[in-house]
């Protein structure tokens, strides 16, 4: 940890108190000198006096708390006020002290955090481990609606000829078309993927299906489709709810007969290819449209795989953004560890309608631009920072009276015990995070999200 304080007695004083806490303490008597170290060590506590030779404390706690929201931080001052204790909390402050303070004291209000501290490190190893158990074949969930995905991918993959994958844009339709490919016939087989609703009807028949020479102007040599190209292995046809009638006649045929009649030629290939369609439209509603062939349909969901949204699996956000951001960071070299829990409460509040895609494009852009050790609210697209429960939408109507003597009765509490958060939040019966934005709530005078500026994972 490191302690930044002009009184040399303070000094002593922390030291003997973190000795007590086996934790190594390094010192500095400016913001200058504290500033470097913070740079140098990046420790995970810091104790610091709020009015400093060279500047004011609380400006160098924002600034450590705007970096790394995961650092306790605590402040000392001479004479304890609720505006102060306010502003030092908003600045990103763990804890305000008043001095003259003893060791003991100064132990009874580490010892908690440190605790905490190492609390959070066991939770990310489990969290590492935990992804680990619950991977497969690069995707990464333990909800029950994806665990059930993996299981059927086991059982089906080694036996279908032909299999409908069933989401919404962004919930990895192709990941399951590759885990089909690669737990049925292996990597070394090819895997083709072709998306029927980026090629023109005109030309998706001989993309599909291939061409000889002079079946068309320009024509000039014999050409084979994505089908000859997936020979041995597996073609996916990604939105295949796009396809033209015609073509949908065209595929039919080449499922039951498992031959290829190239466009221009009167012969047929025989193939041997494993079909993944995926689609995100109601397939049997298009049927009784009559958009889509029901004779294709019946063909095509003899197996089928519905995927969930992200919305209806966010137990599986945690590992998700732990996984991103470990990927973002190595992509764009950015020595970003983890997110925020105010970040991490924002992700989950909103409702991802672009799924699993959507998630990593937002974390991706959020490492890309960060310039902090841990993503906070701020690096997030505005869409994401600005969404709302429906709980917090209900907060904004006139029945807040109530939340309003909660958070004033909280600061009146938290003034009597001279700023003893721990003593505090017992009185209330709440937790220290809960304390936090109860005394936010009350310098800003309107409600504010649940957040607690401190490490999620990493």
């Amino acid at each position: 940890m490191v302690a930044i304080d002009d009184d040399e007695s303070s000094h002593e004083l922390v030291r003997e108190a973190l000795s007590l806490l086996e934790l190594d303490v390094h010192v500095a008597s400016t913001m200058a000198a504290g500033r470097c170290l913070m740079e140098q060590l990046s420790p995970r506590i810091l104790v610091i006096d709020e009015n400093l030779p060279d500047g004011h404390g609380l400006d160098l706690v924002q600034e450590v708390a705007r970096r790394d929201p995961a650092v306790e931080i605590f402040v000392l001052t001479g004479e304890y006020s609720t505006e102060l204790a306010v502003r030092a909390i908003k600045a990103g402050a763990s804890d305000y002290l008043t001095k003259p303070i003893t060791v003991d004291q100064l132990c009874g209000r580490i010892q908690p955090v440190v605790e905490e501290i190492q609390k959070r490190r066991a939770i990310a190893q489990a969290d590492v481990q935990l992804s680990e158990n619950f991977e497969f074949c690069g995707m990464l969930s333990r909800s029950p609606a994806m665990l059930d995905v993996f299981a059927k991918i086991q059982r089906v993959s080694r036996h279908y000829r032909a299999i409908l994958v069933q989401g919404e844009t962004g919930t990895g339709k192709e990941l399951v078309a590759r885990a089909l490919h690669r737990s049925g016939v292996g990597d070394n087989r090819p895997f083709i993927a072709c998306n029927c609703s980026a090629i023109p009807e005109t030309l998706i028949e001989r993309e599909l299906f291939g061409h000889v020479k002079g079946a068309f102007t320009g024509a000039v040599s014999d050409s084979p489709g994505l089908f000859q190209a997936a020979n041995g292995g597996t073609i996916l046809l990604d939105e295949i709810g796009d396809m033209p009638l015609q073509q949908q006649g065209r595929l039919l045929r080449v499922l039951q007969s498992r031959e290829v009649q190239k466009v221009g030629s009167s012969k047929t290939e025989p193939i041997d290819v494993r079909v993944v369609a995926a689609t995100h439209h109601d397939l049997a509603e298009m049927v009784r449209k009559g958009q889509f062939r029901e004779d294709l349909y019946y063909r095509l969901t003899t197996v089928e795989i519905s995927l969930p949204a992200l919305r209806e699996r966010k137990e599986d956000l945690p590992m998700l953004f732990q996984r991103f951001v470990k990927l973002a960071a190595a992509e764009y070299d950015k020595d970003v560890k983890g997110i925020s829990r105010r970040a991490q409460a924002a992700l989950t509040r909103y409702s991802w309608p672009g799924n699993v895609r959507e998630l990593l494009s937002a974390v991706s852009a959020a490492c890309m631009m960060a310039d902090r050790t841990f993503l906070d609210v701020e690096d997030l697209p505005e869409r994401i920072r600005s969404a709302k429960t429906v709980e917090a939408d209900a907060q904004d109507s006139d029945w807040l009276s109530l939340k309003d003597m909660q958070t004033r009765h909280a600061a009146r509490v938290l003034e009597s015990v001279q700023g003893n958060k721990l003593q505090a939040a017992k009185i209330l019966g709440v937790s220290r995070t809960t304390l936090y934005k109860l005394i936010e709530e009350a310098s800003a005078g309107e409600e504010s999200e649940d957040l607690e500026p401190a490490l999620a994972y990493g």
